[in-house]
């Protein structure tokens, strides 16, 4: 049985490729959730405002 290396690697490729592209649309989705909550909620827990939401 005989391995054919360009096809291992198109496929090796392609599988870490999709893997960076599915970490960027989540870290894309959690900064919209963030951007939304911040907007919604009012004061946010960024250091802007002091970052403690209002707590001490």
């Amino acid at each position: 049985m005989e391995i054919d290396w360009g096809d291992a690697l198109q496929y090796g490729g392609i599988g870490f490729l999709l893997v960076f592209a599915v970490l960027a649309i989540l870290a894309m989705a959690t900064w919209l959730v963030n951007l939304l909550a911040d907007k919604i909620g009012g004061k946010g827990g960024t250091a802007e405002n002091g970052g403690n939401n209002g707590g001490e």
